[in-house]
């Protein structure tokens, strides 16, 4: 780069080769050109340039972000200044540069500056909206064609203030520009800012009319926005900017009072509005950074109308895109929370939030929002401890509950995760990079929580089941502080159900410890002998509390856990049975009865009976009373109680106990026979105890339970009482072996039953499909019988992506059957609609999805090759068949959809000359344009990364102009089919490269 024309002179007569840049005005460079040196005349945007002149891509906004973080400059200022360098090099070099003689734009001079204030005020639009044209018009007091001829000109300067990407205009850089022109900035303008802005930022986006379920489809239905969000986001932006500004920014404009003023306005002609909230929500950051006061006060107004706000929390409703307005409110407080004088008011505004939230499902809700911000590791607010502390005690007063469950989720954690909280864009609240947590600030906080939580714990059982849980996390000292004061409580009467948590509580923390002992996070054996001694002071005397837990999916005994999984079932069967007899002996056989309501897993507690034979004597009423019982608990009791009996006497005692029950229920007796082997033997007792005893015991019978051998009559049998899904189950398990002719019986005969009669399992579409892969294996089943049985399970098939196969080759060799399908789901053309019936519906449903699962050419064979004439043929004769059925537009379309899935042809072009012929010969519009839409179709859905662009597009476009020039000579109309494709995919490109461009140069586009 050389400066000035001595340097020129005397680089230009160096013996090498250079390339040199002017950066004056020359017109001596014929002398270097002689020398040998390559000589780059940069040129700006607004200087005339030939073809042979290199156009030099704007940097990359990452890449430059990565080199300033590499050279030392902080984070969070390399990604401005990255986003800065990516949208003007020159707007760069004056925000980075130090230097004062960096030279003034001539945009900044007092003779052009006016012109740009509108510009500099809106920030951003989109110019296909009229409603953010309109704004500008106000702004600028001028048409829009006049803006136009002045943004133009300014957009092509070498150091532009505005730059167009596709039909979005923006500022380069705002800050840079309204620091250049300020001095500018007339009360006028102002005025008209508040004027556009209180009517941009208080007009409800239409979208809010439409139920929940419908508000993702809005721009689709006619209910979009007249301002574009590029444009509301940059008012909010604007509005952010201003009240950032100190007074001495302007000398004789208070910005920060404008933007108070104005946002104390729109918060206030907006009250009870939740639609005005609601549209905001993307922008209620901006608008509180604006002006924090007047927005924690608005808001502070909004929450006492409850219903209002609970309007807000829309993702509690199943919804196809789940969104919700919430989050904007969330964020802004999560903002505002930076700043240690907002922090308070942030704070009891999310406790309340927290307390109305209903739940739904994003993770974005109020406590997680105070949880990031309070988190004793990695708080989100630049307050100190002693500030974050004097908070969360004034929350506990205001919300003791919502603060309780925030303070327990501040203990300490084994792998507690942290997630960041937005940040303020233009005030200087949060630390430019991530402030590390001394650890003596970490030990201190913890240890004021812990005090905090034990003056609010009392005797509550569940709260000090929180606090025990984080025991092994805390320090030492705090770890005896809360030792000390189990202690103290341990001496105390308090109820027993609290006592009982309690202790279950240092049961589990004691077994977790003692199971896993050398694993870095145990406690020393000495902690858990400590913990051990309180452990014993709360041990309940009643047998539910003391004993219900035994009887649980995985009880943890304060032994702590066996290695060998086999020595664990022994000790707890042991554990469990001494339990069962202690309470036996204390208090008879009523309390063993009763451990039944209190426990977790009845079905255990009566399986351990009835291996230990405790209550033999008793067996007979209670299994009476409690076999097939409508209370579950009970009804589960009873079959372990069988089970273990079994388990212990062998099944001589089960056959002995259908001879007492003779005169049971038939549900009680197939009860105990479920409990016996599934075989011929047991089968053989259930068909003697009669029909209604083997109805029910098969309604019993998991197919899990029974082998090979046991298949054929076991189908049979679920077929002989109405169980069709068990059948269609048992067969998917013993595929290998089914037979095809079961298989279609059991498939016919489902079609019958109603779901009441027997639900399927989560596995069914999975085992029809296996069931039908097995048919069309075998030869033993005629094609039809299959192809009809494809055509009532399509569905299903469909769904689990398993192609009717036969159906398929029905389609491609009988164009009759096609034109049938085809009039199953579209009305003939000019025919009056009806109401349909309900098999109506369920015919076109199903033709419907066999048309869309059909991707195969007729005439295409084995050895990938298509016969022309088939081919011919099958088209000729389709089209003739729907236009006889009066579907001739929709008939040629799914020929033209059916045609897309061609092959490549034998001389490296797509689609294969057969197809090729076809489109020549019929020289059909309707077959055309379903060939285009079946290839957009066959796409699906796309992925990108946000800055990629129309990569994948352009491939697409020259993969098909390749086959146009390939086909161009012998199909001409193939060949232009194929541009068209071809420059669809072309102009998608440009439209995805200016939305890349877009996401690069803007933060929130």
């Amino acid at each position: 780069m050389v400066n000035n024309s001595e340097a020129w002179t005397y680089l230009s007569s160096s013996q090498n080769n250079l390339i040199l840049i002017p950066a004056f005005d020359s017109e001596g460079l014929s002398r270097a050109i002689r020398n040998g040196h390559h000589i780059m005349i940069p040129l700006g945007g607004s200087d005339s340039s030939s073809s042979s002149a290199l156009k030099i891509p704007r940097l990359s906004r990452n890449k430059v972000t990565e080199i300033l973080i590499e050279i030392g400059i902080d984070e969070n200022y390399s990604r401005e200044l990255g986003l800065l360098a990516r949208r003007g090099l020159t707007t760069f070099r004056r925000q980075a540069g130090l230097s004062p003689e960096i030279r003034q734009p001539l945009w900044a001079r007092p003779s052009e500056a006016r012109s740009l204030i509108p510009l500099l005020i809106a920030g951003a639009w989109n110019e296909t909206k009229e409603g953010d044209k309109e704004a500008l018009i106000e702004l600028a007091d001028s048409s829009y064609d006049d803006l136009t001829e002045s943004l133009v000109r300014w957009a092509n300067e070498s150091d532009p203030p505005v730059r167009r990407i596709g039909d979005a205009w923006y500022i380069i850089s705002k800050e840079d520009a309204w620091s250049l022109l300020i001095r500018y900035v007339t009360p006028t303008d102002i005025e008209k800012f508040r004027s556009v802005a209180l009517k941009v930022l208080t007009t409800i986006d239409p979208k809010f009319d439409l139920p929940n379920e419908k508000q993702w489809m809005a721009g689709a239905i006619g209910h979009s926005s007249n301002y574009s969000g590029l444009f509301i986001k940059n008012i909010a932006d604007t509005l952010a900017f201003m009240g950032s500004k100190e007074d001495s920014f302007h000398p004789t404009l208070s910005l920060r009072t404008h933007a108070s003023t104005i946002i104390y306005e729109l918060f206030n002609s907006s009250k009870g509005s939740w639609q005005v909230w609601s549209t905001l929500s993307s922008v209620l950051p901006l608008l509180a950074e604006a002006a924090p006061t007047q927005f924690l006060q608005a808001l502070e107004d909004e929450i006492l109308n409850e219903e209002a706000i609970l309007k807000l929390f829309n993702d509690q409703k199943d919804a196809m895109f789940s969104s919700s307005p919430h989050t904007g409110l969330l964020w802004a407080l999560e903002t505002l929370a930076w700043n240690p004088e907002y922090l308070g008011r942030a704070s009891i505004l999310l406790a309340r939030l927290s307390k109305l939230d209903p739940g739904g499902k994003l993770t974005n809700r109020p406590n997680n929002s105070l949880r990031e911000i309070f988190l004793t590791w990695n708080p989100q607010t630049s307050a100190s401890v002693d500030q974050r502390l004097q908070i969360l005690e004034v929350l506990l007063k205001r919300e003791p509950n919502i603060t309780w469950d925030l303070l327990c989720r501040l203990l300490p954690q084994f792998h507690g995760v942290g997630h960041n909280t937005s940040k303020p864009k233009w005030r200087d609240w949060a630390p430019d990079h991530k402030r590390n947590v001394l650890v003596a600030e970490y030990d201190k906080i913890t240890h004021e929580i812990v005090k905090l939580l034990l003056t609010e714990v009392g005797d509550s059982g569940e709260r000090w089941d929180e606090i025990i849980k984080a025991l092994p996390m805390l320090s030492l000292e705090d770890f005896d502080v809360v030792l000390n004061e189990l202690n103290r409580l341990s001496a105390i009467d308090i109820g027993s159900e609290d006592k009982a948590l309690i202790w279950n509580a240092l049961r589990k923390e004691i077994s977790r410890h003692r199971s896993f002992p050398d694993a870095d996070w145990a406690l020393p054996e000495k902690i858990v002998d400590s913990i051990e001694e309180v452990f014993h002071k709360f041990e309940p005397q009643e047998p539910a509390p003391r004993y219900s837990w035994l009887f649980s999916n995985r009880p943890e005994l304060p032994e702590g856990r066996e290695v060998d999984w086999e020595e664990r079932g022994k000790k707890l069967h042991e554990v469990r049975a001494n339990a069962l007899n202690n309470i036996y002996e204390r208090f008879g056989i009523e309390e063993v009865i009763d451990l039944i309501t209190n426990v977790e897993h009845p079905f255990q507690l009566g399986s351990t009976l009835g291996e230990i034979r405790l209550i033999e004597m008793e067996e007979d009423r209670f299994l009476l009373n409690y076999l097939d019982s409508p209370d579950k608990k009970l009804a589960q009791f009873a079959r372990g109680y069988i089970l273990g009996s079994v388990k212990t006497l062998g099944n001589d005692w089960a056959v002995r106990k259908l001879e007492v029950s003779k005169e049971w229920e038939a549900n009680k007796k197939a009860e105990i026979l479920i409990c016996l082997p599934s075989n011929e033997t047991t089968w053989s007792l259930v068909q003697q105890s009669g029909n209604e005893v083997e109805k029910r015991y098969w309604s019993l019978s998991s197919p899990y339970s029974i082998n090979d051998k046991g298949l054929v009559k076991a189908v049979h049998k679920y077929l002989q009482y109405t169980l069709p899904y068990s059948a269609i189950e048992l067969l998917a398990l013993h595929i290998k072996i089914a037979k095809p002719a079961q298989i279609v019986e059991t498939l016919r005969k489902t079609l019958d039953v109603s779901l009441k009669d027997n639900l399927p399992s989560n596995s069914f579409s999975h085992h029809i499909s296996e069931l039908f892969q097995k048919l069309e294996d075998s030869n033993d089943i005629e094609e039809g019988e299959i192809a009809s049985l494809e055509w009532a399970y399509l569905p299903i098939l469909d769904r689990y992506g398993h192609a009717p196969k036969l159906l398929h080759r029905e389609l491609a060799r009988n164009p009759n059957f096609f034109a049938e399908v085809i009039s199953f789901v579209y009305n003939a053309e000019n025919e009056e609609s009806k109401e349909a019936t309900y098999e109506e519906r369920q015919r076109a449903s199903q033709g419907y999805d066999l048309l869309k699962s059909w991707r195969t050419v007729p005439g295409f064979k084995e050895d990938n090759s298509v016969d022309r004439q088939e081919l011919l043929d099958w088209v000729s004769n389709s089209l003739q068949f729907t236009l006889d059925l009066g579907r001739s537009t929709v008939g040629a379309q799914y020929v033209g959809e059916v045609l897309s899935a061609s092959i490549v042809g034998d001389d490296g072009a797509w689609p294969h000359e057969a197809v090729r012929d076809v489109i020549e010969q019929f020289s059909n519009t309707n077959l055309e344009k379903g060939f285009t839409l079946g290839i957009y179709n066959s796409r699906g859905v796309v992925s990108r990364s946000t800055t990629e662009g129309g990569a994948q597009e352009k491939k697409l476009a020259d993969r098909y102009n390749g086959y146009a020039n390939i086909s161009s000579a012998r199909w001409p109309r193939t060949t232009a089919l194929l541009r068209s494709i071809a420059d669809k995919y072309n102009r998608e490109a440009q439209q995805e490269d200016i939305r890349a461009e877009l996401r690069e140069d803007l933060d929130h586009y």
